[in-house]
C-alpha cells in the first residue's frame, strides 16, 4: 500500500539495530530498535512477538497493525 496506509499496515524491512531484555513483573519483553532506510524505529514487544537467535545487523520484517509494530521476524 502506498502512502501512508503502507506505513500502517503490513510488512515493513528494516535491519535490527538493537534487543534489549527487559523483566516486567517477571516476565522477559524486548525492547527493539531497526533502522528502516535511515529512521530508526524503536518499540518494545513480548516474547511472542520475538523469534529467539535474531542479532544486531540481521535484516528483519517489521508486522505491523495500525501505528504498532507487533512482531518482528528474519527477512
Amino acid at each position: 500500500m502506498p502512502g501512508m496506509l503502507g506505513d500502517m499496515f503490513g510488512p515493513t524491512e528494516g535491519t535490527l539495530r538493537g534487543l534489549m531484555p527487559v523483566s516486567i513483573h517477571g516476565l522477559t519483553f524486548w525492547d527493539v530498535s531497526v533502522d528502516v532506510g535511515g529512521r530508526i524505529e524503536a518499540f518494545r514487544l513480548g516474547p511472542e512477538g520475538v523469534p529467539k537467535g535474531l542479532q544486531a545487523g540481521d535484516r528483519v520484517t517489521m508486522t505491523r497493525v495500525g501505528t504498532v509494530v507487533v512482531s518482528v521476524a528474519k527477512a
